[in-house]
C-alpha cells in the first residue's frame, strides 16, 4: 500500500471510519474476462450511533474531516502534492460501479447521485447516509471557493495522529498496535519521552509543563485529543506546592500563539499554576469552521477555564486584541474572577481603530502578511519575539507562528472583532470589582506616534473604569511587551495573585 495512503487510512480509522484503500474497479465486459481498470484510494464509511446512556451520539471526529454527526461515507483522493481528484474520480462510470459494488445505494440511484457528488462534491443516499468527496494533500494555498471537493492538508493528518496518541498514552503506550502507520508512530513517541525523560502522565518537551484536554459547549477540545468542533491546545506550567491562589491563564493577540507567552509563564510559575493556550486555527490548534467572532472566541476561553481543576479563582492575561477577549469572557462569569491584566490592549476607547484609514491599514497588512507568509519571509520582520526565548519555544514558534493558515486565521477574526468591539463604547461589558491593571507600552516602535498616543490613553482610561484599577507604563516597550518586558508583566500578575499582607 502506498505510505501515504496508509497515513491516511490510520486517520480515518482513528475517527472511527471503516476503510477499504485502493478499491479496484473492474471492467467485466471484455473478451478476455473481468480486469481493473483504475483503482480509488479510499472509500470509508462511518456509521450512525444511537444515543447511549451517557447522552454521546458519536464518537470523537476531528472537525478538520468536515462531517456532520451522522452517517458518513467518503470517496477519497490522496495525493502527496496538490490536493486535486484524479480522473477516475471524475468519471461517473467509475463512481457509478464503485457505488453499486460498495453497497452505498441501490443501482437505480448511483446515476443521480454521482451526478450531484460530482457537481457539489456531497450527495445524500436514500437512507440518510451523507456521501462526500474529500482530498488529501499538500495545499500550498487556500482551496479555491467552490470547489467540489473537501480538503484535509497531511500537516493536519499527521498532526492529529501525533496529537492522538499522545493524549492516550496511559492506554496505547501499553497496547500492541497491529495499524503499520499508527505503529511507526507510536514508537516515535516512545523514543522521544525515553529521550525527553517524559512521563506516561502527559508532560510536554519543557521540563514541569503539562497538556491536557477540555471540551467546549460546542463539543470542541481544548488539548490534544480534538473531537467534533474547532479543537484548540493548552500548556500549564505548575507552581511549587504551596498554599491555593488563583491560576494564571494566558491570552495571545490575534495572530499569536501560546509560544509568545513562554517567557512570562515561565516566570509566573514560580509562584502560581500558569496556562497558555492556542486559539481555534493558530498554533496547534485546527480552524474553527464557524468563525472567529470575538463572541465566540470569548465563549472558547470561558470553556477551557470551565475544564480546568478548581483553584482560588482566576487572573485572566490579555494581550492586544486578547485585552477584549478576557474582558468579555470576565464578565460572563464573573464569580470566579481574581483579576484581570491587559497588556497594551486593543479598547474601544480608541476612536481611531474605527475610521476608515485604520480599517483600510489592517486589509493591506494583512494581505501583505499572507505574501510574506506564503514565500517564507514573513519571521524575518518578527525574529524578535524568539530572543532570549528557550530553544524549544523558538523551533515551536519557527514552526508554528508565521505560516499561511496563520495568517488566514487572522484575516477571519478580523472581518468583525473591530465592528463588535465599536459596539461596546456604547455598551461595555461589566466587569466584576477585582483588580484590573493595564500595561501601555510607551515607545511607537515601528507604530505611528498617533496610534501609540491613543494606545496609551485608552489603557489609562481603561484601568480608571475599574475601582481598583492601576495603569502601568513600560517605558523600554512598544507594544510587544511579553518579549521585552516580560519581568514587568510577571510583577504585576504577582501582586494580583499574591497580595501584599495587610
Amino acid at each position: 500500500m502506498d505510505t501515504a495512503v496508509g497515513l491516511v487510512q490510520a486517520y480515518l480509522r482513528v475517527n472511527g471510519y471503516f476503510t477499504v484503500a485502493e478499491y479496484p474497479v473492474l471492467d467485466a465486459t471484455g473478451p478476455g474476462g473481468p480486469r481493473t481498470i483504475t483503482d480509488l484510494d479510499i472509500l470509508a464509511v462511518r456509521l450512525h450511533r444511537a444515543p447511549g446512556a451517557s447522552g454521546t451520539v458519536d464518537a470523537p471526529l476531528d472537525p478538520a474531516l468536515g462531517a456532520g454527526g451522522g452517517a458518513d461515507m467518503i470517496v477519497g483522493e490522496v495525493k502527496e502534492g496538490r490536493p486535486h481528484p484524479n480522473p477516475a474520480m471524475r468519471d461517473p462510470a467509475v463512481l457509478e460501479a464503485a457505488f453499486t459494488r460498495f453497497g452505498c445505494c441501490a443501482p437505480t440511484d448511483a446515476a443521480r447521485l454521482v451526478a450531484e457528488l460530482l457537481g457539489t462534491g456531497r450527495t445524500v443516499a436514500p437512507e440518510g447516509r451523507t456521501i462526500r468527496t474529500v482530498v488529501f494533500g499538500n495545499p500550498t494555498s487556500p482551496p479555491g471557493a467552490g470547489a467540489p471537493w473537501h480538503t484535509v492538508p497531511f500537516a493536519r493528518v499527521l498532526r492529529y495522529l501525533e496529537d492522538h496518541l499522545s493524549a492516550h498514552w496511559g492506554i496505547l503506550g501499553r497496547t500492541q498496535i497491529k495499524d503499520d502507520t499508527l505503529a511507526l508512530l507510536a514508537l516515535r513517541e516512545k523514543a522521544h519521552r525515553a529521550a525527553t525523560g517524559a512521563s506516561r502522565q502527559g508532560t510536554d518537551r519543557a521540563g514541569g509543563s503539562w497538556r491536557g484536554s477540555v471540551c467546549t459547549r460546542r463539543g470542541s477540545r481544548c488539548g490534544c485529543a480534538p473531537v467534533a468542533g474547532a479543537p484548540l491546545m493548552r500548556w500549564c506550567c505548575r507552581a511549587p506546592p504551596g498554599p491555593r491562589v488563583p491560576t494564571v491563564v494566558f491570552e495571545a493577540g490575534s495572530a499569536a500563539t501560546r509560544s509568545t507567552w513562554a517567557s512570562v509563564q515561565t516566570r509566573v510559575a514560580a509562584f502560581t499554576r500558569a496556562v497558555v493556550y492556542d486559539r481555534a486555527g493558530l498554533g496547534r490548534s485546527v480552524p474553527d469552521s464557524a468563525g472567529r467572532t470575538l463572541d465566540r472566541m470569548a465563549d472558547d476561553l470561558n470553556d477551557l477555564l470551565d475544564g480546568l481543576e478548581p483553584s482560588s479563582g482566576f487572573v485572566q492575561v490579555g494581550h492586544s486584541a486578547g485585552g477584549p477577549m478576557v474582558r468579555l469572557a470576565a464578565s460572563r462569569r464573573p464569580d470566579r474572577v481574581a483579576g484581570l491584566v491587559l497588556v497594551d490592549p486593543t479598547d474601544e476607547a480608541a476612536d481611531l481603530l474605527f475610521g476608515m484609514r485604520f480599517r483600510v491599514g489592517e486589509k493591506i497588512v494583512i494581505a501583505v502578511e499572507w505574501v510574506l507568509a506564503r514565500v517564507g519571509m514573513l519571521e524575518r520582520f518578527f525574529r524578535f519575539l524568539g530572543e532570549g526565548m528557550p530553544e524549544d519555544v523558538r523551533a515551536d514558534l519557527h514552526r508554528e507562528a508565521f505560516r499561511p493558515a496563520v495568517v488566514v486565521t487572522q484575516g477571519r477574526q478580523a472581518r468583525t472583532f473591530l465592528t463588535e468591539l465599536h459596539a461596546w463604547q456604547g455598551d461595555p461589558p461589566a466587569l466584576p470589582d477585582v483588580p484590573v491593571t493595564v500595561i501601555s507600552g510607551s515607545l511607537a516602535d515601528g507604530m505611528p506616534r498617533r496610534v501609540r498616543d491613543a494606545a496609551t490613553a485608552a489603557g489609562r482610561y481603561r484601568a480608571a473604569q475599574s475601582r481598583q484599577g492601576r495603569h502601568v507604563v513600560a517605558a523600554r516597550s512598544g507594544h510587544y511587551i511579553p518579549a521585552t518586558e516580560p519581568d514587568l508583566i510577571a510583577a504585576e500578575i504577582r501582586r494580583l495573585v499574591l497580595p501584599p499582607a495587610g
